[in-house]
């Protein structure tokens, strides 16, 4: 089997391009091991809003201004806790066009 990727830190540091959740997973990899970072390259990093096991859902969402952001808030929420990823609709409706022309 070819062996490929870093496979030791006598090569040096190197540098992470990550994208969406991979950011986070990069940081904490970075966390556990700085000495291998050269440079992090972050594109469209997940935002996560402090501790996960920390956040309340409803606290938040009542947090919310007015009622119609709130109501939004309710339906991502609501469309998320079943494992649909917020960039679902583009990706079918970019399935459809292309797929008709």
């Amino acid at each position: 089997m070819k062996v490929t990727g870093y496979s030791s830190p006598a090569k040096g540091k190197f540098t992470i391009i990550a994208h969406s959740l991979g950011c986070y997973t990069s940081c904490n990899f970075a966390l556990k091991h700085p000495h291998l970072i050269k440079e992090m390259i972050f594109l469209s990093p997940a935002g996560l809003n402090g501790v996960p096991s920390q956040f309340n859902a409803i606290k938040f969402i009542k947090s919310k201004p007015t009622i119609l952001f709130q109501f939004l808030y309710c339906i991502f929420y609501f469309i998320w806790d079943l494992y649909v990823s917020p960039a679902a609709p583009g990706k079918l409706l970019g399935y459809y066009i292309g797929s008709s022309v």
